[in-house]
């Protein structure tokens, strides 16, 4: 397997305190993304993830399956480095 990292920014998600980013964080973990990293910068949520898997497709395909379970998270885009 491969490491991959790459970041996916959510739409739509108003984050006003510390104590939204850290139910936000459980929620990933919950889901499955042990291996993200949310942020909040100028009010947008991003998390960044490095993420072992058979193929970029399959990092970036898990990683929005598990994000798209949590109740009002959407994707906006997918950033990558593409680095290995």
């Amino acid at each position: 397997m491969t490491t991959y990292t790459f970041e996916i920014v959510i739409a739509g998600i108003k984050i006003v305190s510390d104590d939204d980013l850290f139910d936000i964080s459980d929620a990933l973990y919950d889901a499955g993304c042990k291996d993200s990293h949310p942020e909040v910068y100028n009010g947008t949520l991003s998390i960044s993830f490095t993420r072992k898997a058979d193929s970029y497709e399959t990092a970036i395909k898990t990683a929005i399956e598990q994000i798209e379970s949590i109740d009002n998270l959407k994707i906006d885009s997918v950033n990558s480095d593409k680095n290995k």
